[in-house]
This record gives structure tokens, sequence and C-alpha cells, in this order.
């Protein structure tokens, strides 16, 4: 029989490459100075803020009378370690009495006498100027607080020594030799001390200005002073008159001057002297005596102050000073 045939041979088995090593990558050159650099960096951060609060936060209030004005100067300086963060002053007076005028800088963010610094910084100084204006004769107290953030988030506060704002009203004497030409030279060239209050009076139709004027006229003459010379014209209607007085204490000259203007819806209370504090207490005590007056005799009248200097100093520029030195002539009177 023939033999069988031989069995064919296995196929090789491929031999599998083993896995290649993953490529190693490559490890930058690192100097002395960058490895110094890299532990600072990696170092952790100390934290700004001192563990301890060293030092306190300091207010110093203080006032003056300025052109017509009770000024408070706030100045608050942060004498801790920290900075005092979100400060704000807070400033408290009868608003019945002084009244608001403006705040500098005009530039801090505020809303009616709280006022809002920011950030102070430690060993620095910040300041805060507010004008109040007296409405009337008399002593009222100005205190407030001064508030600010600590680093953990609570609030801190620190109240203002209280500060005495007296409008004293000057008391009058007559003095019989005021004429004209005292007045013009006076306002000209020796009373430097001026101002006024100014008011855009809120008239209902047919409102007698005339009225208005002998209102404000005798609020004048509830004290005692000499009437000098009065101006007056119609269609539309415009009046101002004169006055003149000493005070009885120091013997302050003190011209004053009202006019009531139609055309531009103007009443205008004046006063000039070499004494602010004359000039400020008579300007709010005069206030303070038309406003009454005309609540009781024309309450359909509501006179809103002007507080715009610029218009103030137009008003101011129509008096008829120079006419103070002329002979009387038709239409006005020299008392």
């Amino acid at each position: 029989p023939a033999p069988a045939p031989a069995p064919a041979p296995a196929p090789a088995k491929a031999e599998l490459a083993p896995p290649a090593a993953p490529a190693k990558a490559a490890v930058p050159w690192l100097t002395a100075a960058d490895m110094a650099k890299k532990a600072q960096a990696d170092a952790p951060k100390p934290s700004s803020i001192p563990t301890a609060i060293v030092g306190k936060v300091e207010v110093n209030p203080s006032s003056e009378f300025f052109q017509g004005f009770v000024k408070i100067t706030v100045e608050i300086k942060n004498g801790m370690n920290i900075p005092a963060g979100r400060t704000q002053v807070v400033l408290d007076f009868n608003e019945d009495v002084l009244r608001l005028q403006r705040i500098e800088p005009a530039n801090y963010r505020a809303s009616a006498s709280r006022v809002l610094l920011g950030d102070v910084k430690p060993g620095a100084t910040a300041k805060l100027v507010y004008y109040l204006d007296p409405q009337i004769c008399t002593e009222s107290i100005v205190d407030g607080v001064v508030q600010f953030r600590l680093p953990d988030g609570k609030t801190d506060t620190v109240s203002m020594r209280p500060l005495k704002a007296e409008v004293v009203c000057p008391l009058f004497f007559t003095k019989e030799v005021a004429s004209s030409a005292l007045l013009k030279r006076l306002v000209e060239s020796e009373l430097q001390v001026r101002d006024s209050k100014i008011y855009h009076p809120r008239v209902p139709p047919g409102t007698k200005y005339e009225k208005m004027f002998e209102l404000a006229k005798s609020a004048v003459l509830a004290h005692d002073v000499k009437e000098v010379r009065e101006f007056k014209s119609y269609n539309p209607y415009s009046a101002e008159v004169w006055f003149y007085g000493e005070t009885k204490v120091k013997g302050y000259k003190i011209v004053i001057r009202t006019a009531v203007r139609e055309k531009e819806n103007i009443v205008e209370l004046f006063a000039a002297s070499s004494e602010v504090r004359a000039v400020t207490g008579l300007l709010a005590e005069l206030n303070h005596q038309l406003a009454t007056d005309m609540e009781t005799h024309m309450p359909g009248v509501e006179l809103e102050q002007v507080l715009d200097e610029t218009l103030k100093m137009k008003v101011q520029a129509q008096a008829q000073i120079s006419k103070l030195g002329e002979d009387v002539a038709a239409g006005e009177t020299e008392v």
C-alpha cells in the first residue's frame, strides 16, 4: 500500500513585538535662579491683613461762618494699620433751623447729609465740608457719626464731637444821620461782607407783587433801622428799598436792601456789613419773619429759596446802587 501522506507543517506563529515604551517628556533645564523663583511662587502667601488691629479712626469737626453759611468741616484720620473700608459720614442737624445748601468736594456720592468717602488708607486723612444755610436766629447742635467697615466685614462707628451753631440776630439802634450818599459809599467801598437770600415765589394768578414788597419791607422795619431810600416802577412792578442801622453791642454798620421784581419773579433780601456774623444772623431772622408774614397774609404764595450763587450775583447786580448818590427823582422817595 502507498504510504500515508506526511502531515502539513503547522504555520509558524507570528511573533508579537513588545509594546513600545512611551516616549519620555523632555525635562527642562532649571537654573538655580529658576528654582528659587519657583519655590517663592509655590510658597503659601502671607495674609496682607495684620492679625492685630493697631490704632483708631479719629474724627475732628469744626465750624465757622462763611459767606452767610454755617460751614462745618469734618476731618477723618485713619490712624489704624488697616484700611477703613467704605467710610461714610452722616451729619445730624435740625433741618428746620439749618438747610443743607451744598457739600464739598462735590464728586462724593451723597444722599442728603450722608456722604460716602470710600476706602481711607492707613495713615491717610479725608476731609468733607458741609454748607448749612441758617433759616432763623437760634442756637442749634450739629453732630453725627463716621462709619467704616473692618476687614472681617463688621462695621465700626465713631461719634462726632457735637458743635454749637449759634446764629445771633444783631440788635440795632437807629442812626438818624444816614443818607443815600452814605449808603452808596458804604456798599461800594467799606462793607465787604455781603450776602442775600433770593426767592422765586410760586404765585397764583392775580397775585399782587406790591403786597409782597410791603411784607418784605415790614420784615426789615420790625428792627430798629432807618429807611433811607425807595425806588419803584410799574408794568411790570419793580421796587427796592434801602435801610441803614448799627448794632448796639459792637456798633457794626449794616446796609439792608429788599426788592421785589415781577418780571423776573424775584424777592430779594440783601445785607452788607463788616462782620459776617451780623450779616448771617440778620438774613436768618429776615428769612424767618418774611416766611411767617407771607404765610399769614398771603397764604397762597410759596417762597422757594434760590441757592444758585450765579443767579444770586445777577440779582444783586440789578440793584440801584448808582442812583443812591443822585438827587431824589419822580417815583423815588428819600426818607
